[in-house]
């Protein structure tokens, strides 16, 4: 018994976890060194203390609970965790097994208890916590959809942002394959970025296209990378995407918008040189129709066709100016429900028996600044494409109402039909020139973009709403005003005979130059050509009398503005009027007639020549 007390003894004072041996009231007998050291105690100074006077307070109800239950015959030994309180204060975590020891009666007269020091793995399970928590609410928090994979491309985890972007629950895509969440013309992209990842090279997930819950498809891009085991090999994949689809939408718009300003300079350059050439056609075909006798009537009706193909094709130019907003305006005060009423009996025509007509208009709109004559350009192209939409008849509907958008007061124009609708990648290119969906012979394809122009140059915007079989809305914007704005005073005809002068012709296109000076003389001027700004000011330091300077306002070395300013300054007094394929520094900025220009927009006839020329040399 001796020994095999002392075998008991040096086992519990050399554990290298803490031991105590304690009466049945818990009440220290016995305590190692191991136990001492992890209180901060002498061993005997730990003798005759009650367990309750070491335990933290928070646990000694869990403490007195234990040891009632093993008194009670309830179980002969307990685990737990719990606190202690170290000699210094300090806190101190047990993983403590206690058993009972009984006398042959079966009562209970010690405890045995067996303390493990678990302060470490306690501060590192707490900090494991915290990082986790953390780690929860940047995942859950963040706007960006937050996967985390398995190999096998198996969803094990997902941010909760998932339902704002995907319309589904993060659990109802947990267990689900990668695959189910991309299209299928994106899946290999997909994968080939995680096997990318998997290999360990930085890999970026490109614009790919996820399938919402309700059909919608979205845009997503971001990072995907791989996650590492203890041994440093893969052990999950880490899909990191950002919803992208607003963006890529306004990226679009603006490339579009980009598009169609290029398109615009392109059409004002063509519109531009076309004007030039359709002047020495125009103008040549007149003075040939003139020279031809009454009797050759064959040769006079092909120069009468020549004529009217090239009123047509000026026309045609003067569209491509509108839609590159390069086009002349002459703006007064409108009422929109004048020009629209003035136009209703018009539409009526215009449009067929089996489409119905409704106009609805306003009752008190303000006034917009814009030119009347254009406006209705505007409705009636309008009115056109909304016809051509109901081949089988339907509602046409033309309406006028305001809008504020943040501090502008709108007047608007909605032209609204039941048609066939507009297809999405239609509707992208609807108001380019030239762009059409009718059949040759049907539309030239100018007339929304004559539209656009238009509205844009007024200062305000158009836009079209549709769906493919659920007919086409268009919304044309324009600012409101108040007051009466100053209307500008442009050159009209006159009556009377036309005075003798000397012109210097200013004009760098061989082919208007050559019919221009023909005019002139026809018309009884004496002509002095210049081919460039630079020729115009050696001419006018020149002796010559000069009464009147007729420049193109789009040439080398200056534009015509500036160099009426030079003449002005070698010739005060010298008149001038100008003339353009399109308006252009001081007159296109505007793109309004200055009340101080007198403006010839190409092509014109001799005609219109001598109009212009009359109120200049008065």
């Amino acid at each position: 018994l001796e020994e095999s007390e002392s075998r008991f003894r040096s086992a519990f004072d050399q554990a290298a976890v803490g031991m105590m041996l304690t009466d049945a009231g818990g009440v220290l007998i016995r305590a190692n060194a191991a136990f001492a050291r992890m209180l901060g105690y002498p061993a005997d100074d730990l003798v005759g203390r009650p367990v309750q006077e070491l335990t933290f307070p928070d646990d000694a109800p869990l403490t007195k609970r234990n040891i009632e239950l093993m008194r009670s015959g309830g179980t002969d030994a307990v685990v737990t965790d719990k606190r202690y309180v170290r000699a210094d204060g300090g806190i101190v975590w047990g993983h403590v097994g206690v058993s009972v020891v009984r006398d042959r009666d079966g009562t209970p007269v010690q405890f045995v208890a067996q303390v493990e020091d678990v302060t470490e793995f306690r501060r590192l399970e707490r900090e494991l916590a915290e990082t986790q928590a953390l780690h929860e609410v940047v995942i859950e928090s963040s706007p960006d959809l937050i996967a985390v994979l398995g190999l096998d491309g198996t969803i094990r985890l997902v941010s909760r942002s998932a339902e704002q972007i995907l319309g589904y629950a993060p659990d109802q895509l947990v267990g689900c394959p990668v695959s189910d969440v991309f299209t299928p013309e994106d899946i290999d992209g997909v994968n080939a970025s995680f096997a990318a990842a998997l290999a360990g090279e930085p890999s970026a997930l490109g614009d790919s296209h996820v399938r919402t819950r309700d059909g919608r498809i979205r845009v997503v891009s971001g990072t995907v990378s791989a996650g590492l085991d203890a041994a440093g090999n893969p052990a999950f994949i880490v899909l990191n995407g950002r919803d992208v689809t607003g963006q890529r939408r306004l990226e679009e718009q603006l490339r579009q918008a980009q598009r169609m300003e290029a398109v615009g300079n392109l059409a004002g350059g063509i519109a531009h040189d076309f004007n030039n050439l359709l002047t020495a056609i125009n103008g040549y075909s007149d003075l040939a129709r003139a020279a031809v006798s009454d009797g050759d009537a064959v040769v006079g009706s092909h120069l009468e066709e020549i004529r009217r193909a090239g009123e047509r094709a000026a026309d045609l130019t003067r569209q491509l100016l509108a839609f590159s907003r390069q086009q002349l305006l002459q703006p007064e005060l409108v009422d929109l429900n004048e020009v629209v009423s003035g136009y209703v009996t018009m539409l009526q025509r215009l449009v067929r028996e089996d489409i119905r007509l409704h106009v609805d208009l306003h009752p008190d709109l303000p006034p917009v600044l814009a030119d009347p004559t254009q406006l209705g350009q505007v409705l009636l192209n309008l009115v056109v494409n909304a016809r051509d939409a109901m081949p089988a008849g339907g509602d046409l509907r033309i309406a006028t109402s305001c809008a504020v958008d943040g501090d502008t007061r709108c007047v608007v124009l909605t032209v609204a039909d039941t048609g066939v609708g507009i297809a999405p990648e239609v509707a992208e290119r609807i108001f380019e020139p030239f762009y059409t969906t009718k059949p040759p012979g049907r539309g030239t394809g100018m007339g929304l973009s004559t539209v656009h122009g238009v509205v844009e140059q007024s200062g305000g915007a158009v836009s079209v709403e549709s769906r493919q079989g659920a007919g086409a809305t268009f919304v044309v914007c324009l600012p409101a005003v108040d007051g009466t704005p100053a209307c500008p005073d442009v050159a009209v005809a006159a009556d009377g005979g036309d005075n003798h002068a000397t012109i210097l012709l200013v004009e760098d296109d061989t082919l208007v130059r050559g019919i221009v000076t023909e005019m002139l003389e026809r018309l009884g001027h004496e002509v002095v050509v210049a081919a460039t700004p630079g020729e115009a000011l050696e001419l006018a330091l020149g002796p010559a009398e000069l009464d009147l300077v007729l420049t193109d306002v789009v040439m080398p070395e200056m534009n015509g503005h500036d160099l009426a300013l030079r003449l002005a300054e070698l010739r005060p007094g010298l008149r001038i009027v100008y003339t353009s394929g399109y308006p252009c520094d001081a007159v296109r900025d505007r793109g309004v007639l200055d009340a101080r220009d007198t403006f010839l927009q190409k092509p014109f006839t001799m005609t219109a020549l001598a109009a212009a020329l009359r109120p200049a040399l008065r």
